[in-house]
């Protein structure tokens, strides 16, 4: 759910061997793979976490959104690491996208399972899959990477790139990638400075209101269905700024 860096956090032992961790962030634009859940507009979002010495992660994140008719998103999530080598460990995860009503005339929640191989805390590559995103009653497979690096000790820098095939769903596949920076303030507070856009391929959806033909072609099409006016900023490369603070 946090697209590149690792929100600051502290976390507190519990008895059993579990480490739980909160998060407090407000964002210029809550960007989802790409595309803008809040219409363009600063957000708040928290985050609550669990691990356990086992190897067993969980929690839950919410935000406010502007996301058709939905305006508020809820995400709990449940997993397991598996250390291979020293500095290898595979991930293993199932997480629930649920909204307060529906999203641009589909379903308003939906499942998305899925597999990360990580280096250290270095890079990443995962492999998703949403049975049925949307309630759109077709599967989304997703395909990511990331990486970072640090600058100094309180400094780094990192990209993230990913693709899904949405074709079969919601008319068009879907590229996304940014590029930022984190700035730590202090053990507790980070800044993140981040460019980030995406392009939508293979697009077959009319545009119905206009729109532009790759990056506002789906959007006009989704708000036409739902009712609503066409916005064609969907798909806009953008700067969001953030502010993040662990308890």
């Amino acid at each position: 759910m946090v697209l590149a860096c690792t929100w600051p956090a502290a976390e507190a032992q519990l008895p059993g061997d579990v480490r739980w961790g909160a998060q407090l962030r407000y964002t210029s634009d809550y960007l989802y793979r790409g595309y803008s859940k809040s219409a363009d507009r600063p957000t708040v979002q928290v985050k609550v976490s669990a691990d356990g010495a086992a190897g067993w992660f969980a929690g839950a994140w919410a935000s406010a959104v502007d996301f058709g008719e939905a305006r508020f998103e809820f995400n709990p999530y449940a997993g397991w690491q598996f250390p291979l080598t020293p500095d290898w460990r595979l991930e293993a995860a199932v997480a629930g996208y649920l909204y307060d009503a529906r999203t641009y005339g589909e379903g308003n929640g939906y499942a998305d399972l899925g597999a990360r191989l990580r280096f250290r805390d270095v890079a990443s590559v995962r492999i998703g899959v949403a049975p049925d995103a949307y309630g759109a009653g077709e599967a989304i497979p997703t395909f990511e990477v990331d990486a970072r690096y640090p600058l100094t000790d309180v400094t780094e820098v990192f990209a993230l790139a990913g693709h899904s095939l949405s074709q079969t769903a919601l008319d068009y596949d879907h590229t996304w990638y940014g590029v930022g920076v984190t700035r730590y303030l202090g053990r507790h507070v980070a800044l993140e400075f981040r460019y980030q856009g995406a392009r939508e391929s293979n697009d077959t959806a009319p545009p119905p209101g206009g729109g532009h033909p790759v990056y506002g072609g789906h959007d006009a099409y989704v708000h036409a269905r739902a009712g609503e006016t066409a916005d064609a900023s969907m798909y806009t490369d953008r700067l969001v700024l953030s502010l993040t603070i662990g308890f």
